[in-house]
Parts: structure tokens; C-alpha cells; sequence
């Protein structure tokens, strides 16, 4: 083997050694998430940025009972938009779906609690601050059930 094949194949096993994961004394890379229970019924990654991970039965249905079931329930629900049910909430109305999980600018749903679409929901009435960035973290996070 020439000089030129051993020195590429050394080059490639250090680049290879530099790219795999180190384990610490527990057998884990360090990389592998942990999640901790959170206090709303959630799950949470731990690390800096600890963000609860959000659901629609403990963290949106609360707010959507709160707000949007004088209106939107049943047969005679506005717009064909029923919120007694997860997947009743998740077909969205007569026109379509009310948001996009993962995508938090081109929902409804975000747009009309915010009042920055055609209309103001709930009418009346804005939601707190609080449940506005519940529900458009939700939406952002994928919108689980």
C-alpha cells in the first residue's frame, strides 16, 4: 500500500473518531433528550431552552371550552366549525382547516385570536395574552391531541 492510501485512511478513521458520539459513564451520548413531567400535563425536553410540549386534551381544550363553545358546538355551529371534540376541532369548519400544525403564520386559527384576520374570535372579547401564546405555541409544536 502506498504512502498516499495509508495517509487517507488515517485522515478518514480520525474523521470518523472525531465524528462519533462520546458516552459518559451511564453508556448515553449526552444527545439523547430527557423529559420530565410538566406541571400542566405536558412534556418537557431539559436544557436551556425548556419548552413545555403543549396538548390539545390538558392545554387547548380548557381555553377552546372557554371561549369558543357558546358558538361553535353541535349541528348549529358557526361557520361548520364544532370544538366539542378534538378531531370535530381538528376538521375545522365549512371552508376548511383553521390551522396548519407547524405553521403558526398561515393558520386561522392564530390569525383570528390575534385579530389580524377578517374577524376577531372571540368576538367581543380578545382572549388573555397567556392563552394566545398557548394555543399559537401548540400550533407551532405540531398541534398534538
Amino acid at each position: 500500500m502506498n504512502k498516499f492510501a495509508i495517509l487517507a485512511l488515517g485522515a478518514l478513521f480520525l474523521g470518523l473518531a472525531a465524528c462519533s458520539p462520546k458516552t459518559d459513564e451511564g453508556g448515553t451520548t449526552g444527545d439523547e433528550p430527557t423529559t420530565t413531567s410538566s406541571t400542566e400535563g405536558g412534556t418537557s425536553t431539559e436544557g436551556e431552552n425548556q419548552v413545555a410540549t403543549l396538548s390539545y386534551a390538558s392545554d387547548i381544550e380548557p381555553i377552546i371550552k372557554a371561549n369558543c363553545m357558546q358558538c361553535h358546538v353541535g349541528d348549529g355551529a358557526k361557520e361548520g366549525f364544532d370544538v366539542s371534540s378534538f378531531e370535530s376541532f381538528a376538521k375545522g369548519t365549512s371552508h376548511g382547516a383553521v390551522y396548519t400544525a407547524g405553521d403558526t403564520s398561515g393558520s386561522l386559527l392564530v390569525k383570528v385570536i390575534n385579530g389580524d384576520g377578517a374577524k376577531q374570535m372571540p368576538p367581543g372579547k380578545k382572549m388573555s395574552d397567556e392563552d394566545i401564546a398557548k394555543i399559537t405555541s401548540w400550533v407551532e409544536q405540531g398541534a398534538n391531541p
